[in-house]
C-alpha cells in the first residue's frame, strides 16, 4: 500500500509539472514583423530584442535584418544620452552584438564602441583596477579590436590608476592592433604608445620573439628617431641600455653611436653584464688607436649636459680600474672634465643649470690616491676650495 501511495505521488508531481510548463509556453506570445514594427515606433528595445528572432530564420529577409539594425543604432543613441550607462545597458548591448545582421555591421560597431568606452569611463568609481582591466579585455578582443578605441582604453587604464599597478598589467593586447595599422605612424611615437611599445620591444628581444616582424614598418619608423636621441640624452642608464638593446636589434646605430654608447655608459659606471663591461674597455682601446674616431666621440662627448661621469663618484676597485682606464686611453675626456670643473669653480665660466661636471669633486678625491690627474690642476683644485674658506 505504501508503495503504491509512493508511486501516485509521483505521477502526481510530473503531471502537475508538465502542466505547468506546457501553460507557461502557451502563454509565450509569438510576435511578428507587424508586432517588431510598431515595437520600433514605440521605441521598446527591451520587448523588441526578446522578440525579434521570434519571426523564423526562413523570413528573415532583408526588412527583418534593417528593422533590427535600424533598432539596435536608435536603442545605441538611447544609451549614449542617458546620464548613466548601468551594467544591464550594457550587457543588453552585447547580448545581440553576436547577431549575424549587427556583428559586421560597420556602423553597429563604430557606435558600440563610442556606448563602451563611455561605459568604461565610469568603471572605476565602482571597481577593482584588476575587474575593469579584465572587463575591458574581454569586451576589446572578443568584440572590437578598433585600433582607436584599444588606444583609449590603454589610456584609460593608465590615466585613472597608479603607475606602479599599471606595471603590473599587460597592456599589449590593447595597441597591438595600433602597432599593426597603416596609421600607427601617427600614434607610436606618443604616449602611452611609445613607451608601452619600447617596453614591448625590449621584452621580445630578451625572449628572442619576433614582434619586429608584425608591427607596421611605419611605427618602427616614427619611433626611431626618437630612440636614437634618448639614447644619448636620458640620465637613466637602464632606459638607455634598453634603448641601445633595441636599436641595435633594428640595425640602425653607426659605428660611432655605438661606440658612444658603449663610453657613456663605462663613464656613467653602469655596466649590466659582464659583456657591457668588455665592450666598453674594448670601445676606448679602439678610440686610442684612431684618431678620427676619437675626435668625434669625444666632441658628442664634450656637448652633452651633464657631462658623463658618475664613475667617479663610486668608491669601489673597479670604479678606480674604469677611471685609469678613461685616463689612459681617452685622457682628453678627463682634461675637459676636470676643466670644466676648475672653470665653473673659480667663476671663470657659468653655465645655465649648474657646473655640468657633476662629479667635480669626487674626480679630484679620486685623484688624491691615483695618478689621472696633473699635479697642477690637482694644487688649482686645493687652491680654489682653500679660499672658499674665507
Amino acid at each position: 500500500m505504501y508503495r503504491i501511495l509512493i508511486i501516485f505521488l509521483c505521477i502526481f508531481y510530473i503531471t502537475s509539472n508538465s502542466n505547468a510548463s506546457s501553460r507557461g509556453k502557451s502563454n509565450y506570445q509569438i510576435y511578428d514583423i507587424k508586432d517588431l514594427k510598431f515595437l520600433k515606433n514605440e521605441n521598446s528595445y527591451q520587448e523588441f530584442f526578446e522578440h525579434a528572432k521570434d519571426v523564423k530564420p526562413g523570413k528573415r529577409d532583408e526588412a527583418w535584418n534593417n528593422l533590427v539594425r535600424s533598432m539596435a543604432m536608435a536603442m545605441l543613441q538611447d544609451k549614449m544620452e542617458s546620464i548613466k550607462i548601468t551594467d544591464r545597458d550594457f550587457s543588453s548591448v552585447l547580448n545581440i552584438s553576436s547577431w549575424p545582421s549587427l556583428k559586421s555591421n560597420e556602423f553597429f560597431k563604430r557606435k558600440r564602441d563610442q556606448l563602451a568606452y563611455k561605459y568604461y569611463k565610469k568603471c572605476f568609481i565602482t571597481k577593482s583596477l584588476e575587474i575593469c582591466y579584465k572587463e575591458m579585455k574581454s569586451y576589446y578582443i572578443q568584440f572590437s579590436l578598433s585600433p582607436e578605441l584599444g588606444l583609449k582604453l590603454a589610456n584609460l587604464l593608465i590615466d585613472n590608476n597608479d603607475i606602479s599597478k599599471i606595471l603590473t598589467l599587460n597592456l599589449w593586447p590593447f595597441i597591438k592592433p595600433m602597432s599593426q595599422s597603416a596609421i600607427s605612424e601617427f600614434y607610436c611615437n606618443k604616449p602611452p604608445m611609445k613607451n608601452l611599445l619600447i617596453n614591448k620591444l625590449y621584452k621580445d628581444i630578451k625572449t628572442n620573439t619576433q614582434t619586429n616582424e608584425k608591427i607596421h614598418k611605419d611605427c618602427l619608423k616614427s619611433i626611431t628617431p626618437g630612440l636614437k636621441e634618448n639614447l644619448f640624452t636620458t640620465g637613466n642608464p637602464y632606459l638607455r641600455y634598453k634603448t641601445f638593446s633595441i636599436l641595435q636589434n633594428k640595425n640602425v646605430l653607426s659605428k660611432n653611436d655605438i661606440s658612444l654608447y658603449y663610453s657613456i655608459q663605462l663613464l656613467d659606471g653602469h655596466t649590466f653584464d659582464k659583456q657591457q663591461i668588455m665592450k666598453g674597455f674594448e670601445t676606448i682601446k679602439a678610440l686610442a688607436k684612431n684618431y678620427k674616431n676619437r675626435e668625434n666621440i669625444l666632441n658628442r662627448l664634450k656637448h652633452m649636459t651633464p657631462l658623463p661621469g658618475k664613475v667617479f663618484s663610486l668608491k669601489t676597485k673597479s670604479a678606480l680600474v674604469i677611471t685609469k682606464a678613461i685616463s689612459k686611453y681617452l685622457p682628453e675626456y678627463i682634461d675637459n672634465y676636470s676643466t670644466t670643473c676648475l672653470e665653473h669653480l673659480d667663476g671663470s665660466k657659468y653655465t645655465k643649470g649648474g657646473n655640468p661636471a657633476t662629479y667635480c669633486h669626487e674626480l679630484f678625491n679620486m685623484a688624491k690616491n691615483s695618478d689621472i690627474l696633473p699635479n697642477h690642476k690637482s694644487t688649482l683644485y686645493k687652491k680654489i676650495m682653500n679660499s672658499w674658506k674665507i
